[in-house]
């Protein structure tokens, strides 16, 4: 049983090391708000965008917005924007892998590449695929995922 076993571990160890966050997000154009908006104005159309957070337009990107925190506040989008947690910033060559491990904990991570923050992964994107990077991630989870070689299926699920 063992060695039927190391096709799988060598697959698992090649996916680890070349499949990464930059697969997924692609090449998709980051949304961001408006530091000087309405924040009440702002969560209608994330909401209409169906999401969650975006992050606050500057170079480089510290802040976002929660369309949750943001309903019905006719403050400026700068007043009700948080900061950027330090354990929410991957890097966007991390092993795709480790992403998943990170999305356990959190509901969303920020991706920085070339000057800053470039995209956001969410477990939404685990579950449907970018707009970018659909058909590779319906690839792999079809050819990888589902064989249970990472111990993350139940982690996509959730």
């Amino acid at each position: 049983m063992a060695a039927s076993q190391r096709p799988h571990v060598s697959l698992f160890n090649l996916a680890e090391r070349t499949i990464t966050v930059a697969d997924l997000v692609g090449d998709r154009e980051l949304w961001v708000v408006e530091a000087a908006r309405s924040a009440a104005e702002v969560a209608v159309e994330l909401k209409e965008h169906d999401f969650d957070i975006a992050p606050v337009s500057a170079t480089p990107i510290v802040q976002y917005l929660s369309a949750s925190e943001a309903e019905g506040n006719p403050r400026p989008v700068s007043d009700v924007a948080r900061e950027i947690p330090v354990e929410r910033l991957i890097p966007v060559g991390l092993p795709l892998t480790e992403a998943i491990k990170a999305l356990g904990s959190h509901t969303e991570l920020f991706v920085l590449g070339r000057g800053g923050v470039n995209a956001i992964l969410t477990r939404a994107d685990l579950h449907r695929g970018s707009a970018a990077g659909g058909r590779f991630w319906a690839h792999v989870r079809a050819n990888v995922l589902v064989t249970g070689l990472w111990g993350v299926r139940e982690a996509v699920s959730a």
